[in-house]
């Protein structure tokens, strides 16, 4: 299970089929960076309290603290370099994001 300190949900839009993703980035320190990851592609969102739990395609799962949306400095240039062949959208953070699937 990964549990990031900031994530965001990106809609992937490619000719015509859209794939909702989760964007999440993690805190270094002084021995190692920060660091980020893409999920495969969500297929199923669960409600936990305070969490959402995005489950992935390649099975695995995303539990994600609902007030850490938003990206950090080295997640918004990361996302700055991704590919450009296809749409991709930061969702807002009022989404009812139980209802995307």
């Amino acid at each position: 299970m990964h549990i990031p300190d900031n994530w965001v949900l990106l809609k992937f839009t490619c000719n015509g089929e859209i794939i909702y993703k989760v964007f999440a980035g993690w805190h270094g320190n002084y021995l190692e960076g920060d660091s980020w990851k893409l999920n495969s592609g969500i297929n199923k969102i669960e409600e936990d309290g305070e969490y959402y739990l995005f489950h992935g395609y390649s099975g695995s799962v995303y539990r994600c603290h609902k007030a850490s949306y938003g990206m950090n400095y080295f997640m918004v240039e990361i996302f700055k370099s991704f590919e450009r062949d296809i749409t991709i959208e930061v969702l807002p953070n009022n989404l009812k994001f139980l209802n995307l699937l």
